[in-house]
């Protein structure tokens, strides 16, 4: 951790609440699960459009 961000943390602690400091600290983690998580949930989705056929064929291999 940068001299800059500790700073920045340090200016957060002293003006906010112990509930919105906690918030504040894991909100990039949250953010990111739930791009994870749409990620995942899109990709799921479209594999599970396709005709079993269209994903594998004898004749041709894995299209």
């Amino acid at each position: 951790m940068n001299y800059q961000n500790k700073g920045n943390l340090r200016y957060l602690k002293a003006n906010l609440s112990p509930k919105q400091f906690r918030l504040v600290r894991i909100a990039p983690y949250i953010l990111a699960l739930l791009v994870l998580g749409n990620f995942i949930y899109k990709n799921l989705q479209y594999k599970a459009n396709k005709p079993i056929l269209e994903k594998y064929d004898n004749s041709h291999g894995i299209i």
